[in-house]
């Protein structure tokens, strides 16, 4: 996983656009970063082992920050311009920022024209039923590939993978005991 985080931040940096990722990107790199540290853990800490994971995950966690700050940069960039993303280049998690910056960046630029236009500015709170809300889940147990409610694939998944998955599909997945929902700290 760690060739993994290195090229995708390495194309990154050597490209001005926004590079594909796989959905699940962050969910592969937060179940690698997690399993790195279990097995520092359970190891003598003045072994070299201890030492060449601890370097490692070191290296991989600086990628993965400057790698999730470009991209947001990238993103933000795009929604302020109001331009639209390729599917398959952002991930589950991405694809939410871009919709909540989108929609910001929408009510400030109507915002601004209203004052030049000397219009009285009304606050209203967005409510896009069109998109169904979505949900951080971790399975339980190996599931196939599911079809969603807003009909993206999703999956197969293993046992301790992450994704987030429409509200519909999660409280299903829940019901059947094969998911949890995770709270995610704000």
């Amino acid at each position: 996983m760690y060739e993994e985080i290195y090229k995708a931040w390495k194309n990154e940096i050597e490209n001005s656009l926004l590079q594909p990722l796989q959905r699940d990107f962050y969910s592969k790199s937060s179940l690698y970063m997690k399993r790195l540290l279990a097995e520092k853990e359970n190891i003598d800490e003045k072994s070299l082992k201890f030492r060449l994971i601890t370097g490692e995950y070191g290296n991989a966690r600086r990628l993965i920050i400057d790698l999730c700050n470009l991209r947001f940069k990238k993103i933000a960039d795009l929604a302020y311009e109001g331009q639209s993303v390729p599917e398959t280049t952002l991930t589950d998690e991405e694809e939410l920022y871009f919709e909540n910056l989108l929609n910001a960046a929408t009510h400030f630029s109507r915002t601004s024209r209203d004052l030049v236009e000397g219009q009285l500015i009304t606050i209203e709170t967005p409510q896009d039923e069109r998109k169904p809300k979505r949900i951080l889940v971790r399975f339980t147990r190996e599931i196939p590939a599911i079809i969603g409610v807003d009909m993206k694939p999703y999956g197969p998944f293993k046992s301790e993978d992450v994704a987030t998955l429409p509200l519909e599909n999660v409280e299903n997945l829940v019901k059947q005991g094969v998911a949890i929902k995770l709270e995610v700290d704000q």
